[in-house]
């Protein structure tokens, strides 16, 4: 399994220069891009590069830009993860009649031999 991970992806380690590219193409060598997927001219290409980068207020934009996005996938995770953990907590406990909840043969068993619905009870009781 671990040879045929390393096989798929072996495109990702002879390519890492073109995506360093899309990532920052303000910090990219163009000579070591392979830019023939994409169709483009590689003439045209250095040029536009060139002139992104020599012009501060194109140059300039695109840095403040490029912040701006990661700070907002950066929150976006941030509130996705506050989210989960509250929506885990909004579960409602299953109400059991008193034969299974006195029954020791819980379908789902965790580590320590707990059932699942004693770690829900946990989660509802800290709210």
């Amino acid at each position: 399994m671990k040879d045929g991970f390393a096989e798929r992806f072996e495109q990702f380690k002879t390519n890492i220069s073109t995506l360093a590219f899309i990532v920052n193409p303000l910090n990219t060598n163009t000579n070591e891009i392979n830019i023939e997927p994409f169709g483009i001219d590689a003439g045209s290409l250095q040029m536009q590069l060139l002139d992104l980068k020599t012009k501060d207020s194109w140059s300039g934009k695109f840095t403040e830009l490029r912040s701006k996005l990661e700070e907002l996938e950066v929150q976006k995770c941030l509130h996705i993860a506050q989210h989960k953990w509250s929506a885990l907590k909004e579960i409602p406990l299953p109400t059991p009649g008193l034969d299974e909840l006195y029954s020791s043969d819980d379908p789902i068993r965790l580590e320590g031999g707990r059932g699942l619905r004693e770690e829900q009870s946990k989660i509802h009781s800290k709210k």
